[in-house]
């Protein structure tokens, strides 16, 4: 299986909330904004985000980036 092959797999984990968190976090969003946006606290963001690393094995942002760098990914509210 290619890197990309298993980075999209590990991807598709993710619940969609968890995807739509995650996006926002690999754009500079800060928690706070995030949570804003979904109308969440802060602590359910950083429950979502300590599971987006977990399942990608990461234990920073620069980790996450690179992880995550080739999974084709659409911004919230995207159409697929």
């Amino acid at each position: 299986m290619t890197i990309e092959r298993m980075q999209q797999s590990e991807w598709n984990l993710l619940s969609p909330k968890d995807q739509e968190i995650a996006w926002f976090v690999l754009n500079g969003l800060s928690y706070s904004d995030i949570s804003k946006r979904l109308g969440m606290n802060v602590k359910e963001v950083e429950n979502c985000v300590r599971r987006i690393y977990t399942t990608f094995k990461a234990n920073s942002l620069q980790e996450l980036r690179q992880r995550t760098v080739r999974i084709k990914m659409r911004p919230p509210g995207a159409e697929t």
